[in-house]
């Protein structure tokens, strides 16, 4: 388990991993969701990773500011009383008017570019952060796992407004999760197929989108049950 539980939006991936690589470097050892899979089993490694870690920190943006999964993960870490650091890394949220009153006792360090002076911060934020405590006991519930819903995802794929390739990528990984589940299998699918016919979409997006929508595990194995339990019945019947 890492030390450090970084709790961030999809959208801000490719800032989040030069700010792990950044803790990492400076001799602290980092976590965060790099693969998302989506469903029960991600968001109880998600739980397990905020429990085991000795501080946690939330990176703040205008996307974190408005994603469930991440409101949950700092809820249910300052219920268990981990040593929390805020890190703004975005110009546009305003600390005194968009930060949530839940998150405002907390240390807050604006890393909104990655230079000599804001690492040296970073790292002092981090060993001044008290020590961990033990879990409290009884532990409070632990939160449930969001619901990501799908109707911005098509709305921003049927706009006629460029995506840039965080708002490519963020889209593509809800729709990752989503297609693992048989409420929004079928939606997802589609708009997998949406995200691949726009003229803007980068070739790795396509790729990935492209390998998600031919490779359908999802309904593989509904095929696969299909195909055992008609030769089952064709067994009985011989």
């Amino acid at each position: 388990m890492a030390d450090i539980f970084i709790s961030y939006s999809r959208a801000d991936i490719i800032f989040v991993r030069k700010l792990a690589k950044d803790i990492d470097d400076l001799g602290h050892s980092a976590w965060f969701d790099q693969e998302i899979e989506g469903g029960h089993t991600w968001w109880n490694e998600i739980l397990s990773e905020i429990e085991n870690c000795k501080k946690f920190i939330f990176v703040i943006s205008k996307n974190s500011l408005s994603t469930a999964a991440c409101e949950r993960e700092y809820d249910y870490a300052i219920k268990l009383g981990k040593p929390f650091l805020n890190i703004r890394i975005d110009k546009k949220v305003e600390p005194r008017c968009d930060i949530p009153p839940l998150l405002i006792n907390f240390s807050l360090l604006a890393y909104t570019q990655r230079n000599r002076d804001n690492i040296a911060k970073l790292n002092k934020a981090i060993i001044n952060l008290p020590e961990p405590v033990p879990l409290p006991k009884p532990m409070p519930l632990p939160p449930d796992a969001p619901i990501f819903c799908l109707d911005s995802v098509r709305n921003k794929l049927t706009s006629q407004c460029s995506l840039s390739y965080e708002d490519q990528l963020s889209i593509l990984m809800d729709l990752k999760i989503n297609l693992k589940d048989k409420k929004y299998h079928s939606e997802a699918k589609y708009l997998l197929s949406l995200l691949r016919k726009r003229g803007d979409i980068s070739y790795s997006i396509v790729k990935e989108a492209g390998r998600l929508v031919f490779h359908d595990t999802f309904n593989l194995s509904r095929l696969i049950k299909t195909q055992s339990f008609l030769i089952s019945i064709a067994v009985i019947w011989s």
